[in-house]
């Protein structure tokens, strides 16, 4: 027998009313965010109803235990030293930022690093030259089935070169701009994706093959919560267009990085704080990939102090906060599917805007 009626959202509302004495419910508990969502002081069941995000599982397995990733400057003297120190303290994954002139410079960035247990990616302006020279190294390396993924700023005719190259994972970054709102995040990050999608078919590539060499990078800030939901909706927005593919099977791959906030000296690292938090966001969400920017990377150049920062603030979570072992862990939270659910109609609706 059950001891206690159930309450109706009608209810508990009319109750708040009444303890507000007069004040105005909307006006002084209903809060409008920059994404235009009215963010209600409280959610009940009801907030499932006709939810797009509740009824799918939106964030795979795979994806629990993410890739710690660490940027590396090539143009660094010590930058294989760097490489190594940072999979020695716990990195599992390794981008190259800059150009990387000849094999020689090649063979001495990854000189000693065990590249069939790693995630190894390259960020310059000539990818397909620099994949090329990977090629080369692998051909007369002990790693013979290593790929790696080749990114450079924008999309350009290179990446159906790189897209038939055997030893190429991912070679398109789409990267949100951080600047913008969340719903028009997602729709250009969608639109970018579809133009790269619909190049890479014209030339002979299958769709799935199209959308599996693309990663999707989003910024991630302060707003904990809508962060979380941001990364949520992106998924649930690639399976509903990949399925305009006749997908059902493709796989999103997010890589996300912190944001930093310039600080006065003596509070820089009040950003290790706040990459904290960013970091939940992103790993909550569902990130394959995750950045953490060292406190300092702002202002000044990252220290090795700074850096060995960042990468704990992600073994912490993974090693002693085990954040790796549940699988979408707000799933079913009224409030957090409402947030989901809004952004991906937003989203939405700019994106099919946009792509006419």
């Amino acid at each position: 027998m059950n001891d206690f009626k159930e309450i109706t959202y009608q209810q508990w509302k009319e109750k708040i009313i009444a303890d507000l004495k007069g004040k105005d419910f909307e006006e002084t508990l209903v809060w409008n965010s920059e994404e235009d969502i009215n963010v209600q002081p409280f959610y009940m069941q009801n907030a499932l109803e006709n939810n797009l995000s509740s009824t799918l599982n939106i964030i795979p397995e795979n994806t629990t235990s993410w890739n710690i990733n660490e940027q590396i400057d090539v143009t660094d003297n010590d930058a294989n030293q760097q490489a190594l120190t940072a999979l020695t303290g716990g990195c599992n994954s390794l981008e190259f930022i800059g150009e990387i002139a000849n094999l020689e410079k090649l063979s001495s960035l990854l000189n000693n690093i065990q590249l069939d247990i790693i995630q190894l990616s390259f960020y310059n302006e000539k990818p397909l030259q620099t994949a090329e020279l990977f090629t080369q190294f692998i051909e007369k390396s002990s790693y013979q089935n290593v790929k790696a993924n080749f990114y450079s700023n924008g999309i350009t005719n290179d990446i159906i070169a790189l897209s038939k190259n055997q030893h190429v994972e991912k070679c398109v970054m789409i990267t949100a701009n951080a600047t913008a709102k969340m719903s028009e995040q997602l729709a250009d990050s969608f639109v970018k994706a579809v133009e790269t999608v619909d190049l890479l078919t014209e030339n002979g590539i299958a769709a799935k093959e199209a959308w599996n060499k693309i990663a999707f990078q989003f910024p991630i800030q302060n707003n904990y919560f809508f962060e979380i939901a941001k990364l949520r909706a992106a998924r649930i927005c690639f399976e509903l267009i990949t399925n305009q593919y006749q997908l059902n099977d493709a796989e999103m791959y997010v890589t996300a990085q912190t944001t930093l906030t310039p600080q006065p000296e003596i509070d820089a690292h009040n950003n290790t704080l706040a990459a904290t938090t960013q970091a939940m966001s992103a790993i909550i969400g569902g990130c394959n990939s995750l950045t953490v920017l060292p406190f300092n990377a702002l202002d000044e150049k990252a220290t090795p102090f700074s850096k060995r920062i960042a990468r704990n603030i992600q073994l912490i979570l993974k090693e002693e906060s085990f954040l790796d072992k549940v699988v979408d862990p707000t799933k079913g939270a009224y409030y957090m599917e409402s947030l989901t659910d809004e952004l991906v109609k937003k989203a939405l609706e700019s994106f099919k805007k946009k792509v006419g």
